[in-house]
C-alpha cells in the first residue's frame, strides 16, 4: 500500500472507508449485496471503498491489528 493512502472509521455510523487514492473525487457510487461500497472516480477507477456494519462484522479488531504491523498505513480511527 502506498504511503498516502488513508483508512478511516466511523464509529457512529459504523463505517470503515479505504482511500485508495489520495483525495478521492468520487464520480459513482456501486453498492454491492453485502454491505459493501466501491466508489469510482472520474476516469471509472477504484478510488474508494466503503464497508458497513463493520462491527457487527466483527472486522474492527483485523483492521487494528493490520495497522500495528503496516506503520506506513495512515489511519483514523475515533472511539464512540
Amino acid at each position: 500500500m502506498a504511503d498516502n493512502q488513508i483508512i478511516e472509521y466511523d464509529p457512529e455510523a459504523d463505517i470503515l472507508v479505504i482511500n485508495i487514492k489520495a483525495n478521492p473525487k468520487v464520480r459513482e457510487d456501486k453498492l454491492l449485496d453485502n454491505d459493501i461500497v466501491l466508489s469510482l472516480d472520474e476516469k471509472g477507477e477504484l478510488a474508494q471503498i466503503q464497508v458497513m456494519d463493520v462491527l457487527r462484522r466483527g472486522l474492527l479488531k483485523i483492521v487494528i491489528t493490520l495497522l500495528t504491523k503496516e506503520p506506513k498505513i495512515k489511519a483514523i480511527i475515533e472511539s464512540k
